[in-house]
């Protein structure tokens, strides 16, 4: 039978002293980093400072393998759906979406997501928190959630997957460096990966799907490249119009009446003006084909 214990090793990468990148994916072959310009390696030729990735598939592995906790990840499948009541992430849009969608890749065999009871519904989360008293350094833990689990028990310290921490001082530059590791690894679960089903006794092809991502809006904005809580529109979500009085910084209030110049004079939280996907795709295509750099971020705000 399998055996968890043998497998539990991170995998070292290099990174930016200052971790704005880590060395993996297009910037595995450089001497630098492309955005402070600090030296990659020491004057011997090792690393100046490393990232340490847990890799998720063993530890998935080992959940099917154990009869107790694989029994506790059947709450995904034995949920019901009750059309216009949302009670949990399986009873929204994007979900049930999935379900009715061909996962892409294998044409001669297609499969729907989470067509196997088995299948695994991750969620992410990051944040950046200070460790030290003087709150100057700060780091970011990347944490996966199992949703198969049950409401009551999913986000307990226990069944929380911690993937990895960027280790700072800084908040990273490129986000998306350090995450290539895991991506590397959910596009394998997305195909399959071997794994031993407990309770059936049985070995079977082992699916995960991440399903969302969230965070705070300084971690989102980090996460999907946005400008985040000071940009003229800064909420992922809707198109809210930030304001500036007697400072440079854009705030949203719902009020803004008193504010010379502000448009609309009110926003009401029931009626919010929504961005929809269509429109934050092509926000985000506009941003990419921007002629310049002054374009580029007037663009990006």
């Amino acid at each position: 039978m399998f055996d968890p214990s043998l497998e539990y090793q991170p995998v070292r990468y290099s990174c930016c002293i200052n971790s704005c990148v880590c060395f993996v994916g297009a910037y595995e072959d450089l001497t630098e980093c492309p955005n402070c310009k600090e030296s990659r390696f020491k004057a011997n030729g090792k690393p100046r400072k490393h990232f340490d990735y847990i890799p998720i598939i063993p530890r998935l592995q080992a959940m099917s393998a154990n009869s107790a906790h694989a029994e506790k990840m059947r709450y995904r499948a034995n949920h019901v759906h009750t059309p216009g009541t949302v009670k949990d992430v399986f009873d929204g849009d994007h979900y049930q979406y999935l379900i009715n969608t061909i996962v892409p890749g294998d044409e001669q065999n297609p499969f729907f997501y989470f067509s196997d009871k088995r299948d695994i519904a991750l969620g992410l989360s990051t944040d950046g928190f200070a460790p030290f008293k003087k709150r100057d350094k700060t780091c970011w833990p990347i944490i996966l959630f199992n949703y198969n689990l049950l409401p009551d028990i999913r986000f307990q310290k226990q069944y929380c997957i911690h993937v990895a921490t960027v280790p700072g001082p800084k908040k990273p530059w490129d986000w998306d460096s350090f995450c290539w590791p895991l991506v590397q690894e959910l596009i394998q679960l997305e195909l399959g990966i071997k794994a031993f089903d407990a309770i059936s006794q049985a070995l079977f092809l082992l699916h995960a799907y991440l399903i969302l991502a969230f965070g705070d809006i300084p971690a989102m904005a980090l996460i999907m490249r946005m400008k985040g809580q000071n940009g003229i529109r800064p909420c992922r979500i809707c198109n809210i119009k930030g304001v500036r009085f007697n400072s440079r910084t854009n705030y949203v209030p719902l009020r803004r009446d008193k504010i010379s110049g502000a448009t609309p004079p009110r926003y009401f939280p029931s009626n919010l003006p929504i961005r929809t996907h269509e429109e934050l795709m092509n926000q985000a295509r506009d941003i990419e084909m921007a002629p310049n750099n002054a374009t580029h971020e007037r663009l990006a705000k």
